[in-house]
Formats: structure tokens, sequence, C-alpha cells
């Protein structure tokens, strides 16, 4: 969508290529950021006033306790916490911002999967009786005969 136009590795990538006429994986430009790559820096931290502007909707509708971010944010939290949270704070009512817990992932690049694979084995499990090992009604039961 929009937002991802310019806040996701994509556009991270294409940041970085912008400014020094270089294609680089988003891993490598935040290791270059942390090298002190003026380049990867600036990039890395549009990226992460993007990312911090679409939160600005995503807090206000959804109110959540928590927002935990994949990569590449995950594993750059510690170069642009600082960037995200002063533009929350900027934009966001305080009392909105209270209790707001913004964690990086520790799952990795398959975080995004494992919390899908998460919520569909939720759901199926929330739905499940386990007293009598029925599945809901809308299920198909399959039953092997031996």
């Amino acid at each position: 969508g929009c937002w991802e136009q310019y806040a996701s590795d994509v556009a991270l990538v294409r940041a970085y290529r912008e400014l020094s006429g270089v294609f680089e994986e988003s891993v490598a430009i935040v290791n270059l950021a942390r090298s002190g790559d003026a380049h990867a820096v600036a990039a890395l931290r549009t990226n992460a006033e993007y990312l911090a502007l679409g939160l600005v909707n995503v807090i206000a509708a959804l109110n959540p306790q928590a927002i935990i971010f994949g990569e590449p944010i995950a594993s750059a939290w510690d170069l642009v916490a600082d960037i995200v949270v002063a533009e929350l704070g900027k934009r966001v009512p305080p009392y909105c911002l209270k209790g707001l817990r913004l964690l990086p992932s520790r799952l990795g690049a398959d975080c995004a999967l494992l919390g899908a694979a998460a919520f569909a084995l939720d759901h199926f499990f929330s739905r499940f009786d386990h007293t009598t090992g029925d599945s809901p009604p809308n299920r198909v039961a399959i039953r092997m005969y031996a």
C-alpha cells in the first residue's frame, strides 16, 4: 500500500540507492549505518520517520498496547527507536502513548509468517471444544476409519 512505499525494506533500499547511487540490501544498509555511512544513516532516519508517521494512524484507530516491529527495523531498533518515539511524540497526544510498548521482534525475518501462523492456530483452537473433542459446527470433521 501507500505506507509501504515510504516505510519498508523496499523503501529503505530505494532511499539508500537514491542517496548513494549504490544498490544494497536492507540488512547491509543497517550494517552500513552502524559503521557510520552517512547515506545509510540518512536513509534509515527517513524510513523511521515515515514509519512513525503511519503509526500515528494505527495508534489513533486501534489504541494498541504494544507494537512489535519486524525486519529491517527490528535489527536497527537501537538506531531508530529514538527517532520513532520523537516523531510519535510530535503527532500523538500523550494519553494515547501512555503505556504503549514499542518492541523489536526477536523472531528475525520470519516474524510476520510466524505471527500469521500463531493467529491462525489461536483462532482454530479458540473455536475447538476441548472438553468433548468436538469440532465447531462450521468445520468439516475428518475421521480416519481402520
